[in-house]
């Protein structure tokens, strides 16, 4: 009888770890446990020159979203560079120089949104500041795919 019941117990053993390998390898389970990544490159809306990329880090507690620029920008006095989403869900992060001279090779913050559906549009636009702060440039566009 011990023999039995301990083949039973390592039986059910064996079957509640299938079970638990196969619930977890879900898709829905791996996105619940592991951070999400999405991405686009930015390019120039004129020229398609390549000016960046966008970065989002995805996990269930928190969302960032940043700019990785590609020649770096230096921004003066009140300027600012923001990233921002075109679709219905808004996001923004930006930086200024306020007062003084700053070189960027990279800006971002903690995104109060969530995860950024892909197929999203996703700006970078310049602003002078000061009295032409409503003046904004797209110095940079993509769309937001999913990398994992």
């Amino acid at each position: 009888m011990t023999s039995s019941h301990g083949d039973s117990l390592r039986f059910s053993f064996a079957a509640l770890l299938i079970l638990a390998v196969t619930l977890l390898s879900t898709p829905a389970a791996v996105a619940a446990t592991f951070n999400t990544t999405a991405a686009a490159v930015l390019v120039h809306p004129g020229s398609h020159a390549y000016v960046g990329t966008f970065v989002e880090d995805c996990s269930r507690s928190q969302t960032t979203v940043r700019a990785i620029l590609e020649p770096s920008r230096t921004i003066m006095g009140t300027e600012t560079l923001a990233l921002e989403m075109s679709n219905t869900a808004t996001f923004s992060a930006s930086v200024t120089a306020q007062g003084g001279t700053l070189t960027l090779h990279a800006f971002g913050a903690a995104s109060a949104t969530g995860c950024i559906p892909p197929g999203s549009t996703i700006m970078l636009i310049y602003s002078p500041g000061g009295m032409l702060q409503s003046l904004l440039v797209l110095v940079g566009q993509g769309v937001v795919t999913s990398t994992r």
